[in-house]
């Protein structure tokens, strides 16, 4: 039948328009981005967005005010979750290195 068909179309660019088509609708062959074509992320994809959401959070509320410590222990620990140790002491050298501006303590 696929044959006859060729056949009749004549020509390289209508057999293999023919074959394409057949093999598509028979199942012949099928790639797997055509079998399942909104495959979810996987969970590490998914998990890289957030943190990379919550980083942009926590950069901005510091560069707001980068005196607030509990946004610095929030984004250590953060980093610590993330376990690159690059990252954890390039977070830890920063906050460190903002200091109240009081030289003396006040009782």
């Amino acid at each position: 039948m696929v044959i006859a068909q060729v056949r009749t179309e004549g020509g390289r660019e209508g057999g293999r328009a023919c074959y394409r088509a057949y093999a598509f609708r028979f199942h012949i062959f099928r790639s797997p981005n055509t079998l399942f074509p909104s495959l979810p992320p996987s969970l590490a994809a998914i998990e890289d967005v957030v943190v990379s959401k919550r980083r942009g959070q926590y950069e901005e509320a510091l560069s707001a005010d980068p005196l607030d410590y509990d946004t610095w222990f929030d984004y250590t620990r953060l980093e610590e979750g993330q376990g690159d140790l690059p990252s954890i002491r390039e977070v830890y050298e920063r906050a460190i290195a903002n200091l109240p501006p009081v030289a003396e303590k006040r009782f």
